[in-house]
């Protein structure tokens, strides 16, 4: 069964940020996946949907700060997004979180579990960087 919320969900700080959720009422555990800088939550609207076809479990799309449908906000911190990411699994109440983040949403996601307040026993780190690969050993 696939069932899609659209939530506006507080922030830490009275900042909102816009969410998309797909719910597995039948498994435990979520992930909250979060984008890459300039990026939106539609960017990863395809493994999201994937995922959930898989049964990984609850699938939880953000817009962060500044980003997609999410309002401006003055403030942009690492902190603060992860901020926003802690609240929003808390608020949903989600359980056997996986945090998974690319390039600025990977900053973000270790972010949160640094902050040690993020009930997250697992976080994916998406990023690549832009240069030549060598074909020879050694270089």
């Amino acid at each position: 069964m696939l069932q899609t919320l659209i939530k506006l969900i507080l922030s830490t700080e009275n900042s909102k940020i816009r969410m998309n959720k797909l719910v597995h009422p039948l498994l435990k555990s979520s992930m909250v996946i979060c984008h890459g800088l300039f990026g939106s939550k539609q960017n990863w609207k395809t493994m999201s949907h994937a995922f959930h076809k898989k049964r990984c479990g609850s699938i939880c799309t953000t817009d962060l700060r500044n980003h997609g449908q999410s309002p401006h906000s003055p403030d942009m911190s690492y902190v603060q997004m992860a901020g926003d990411v802690i609240h929003l699994s808390n608020t949903l109440d989600l359980h056997n979180l996986c945090l998974v983040g690319h390039s600025m949403g990977g900053k973000t996601a270790m972010c949160a579990a640094l902050l040690k307040v993020c009930r997250a026993p697992a976080i994916i780190i998406l990023s690549k960087k832009a240069r030549k690969v060598s074909t020879t050993c050694g270089d």
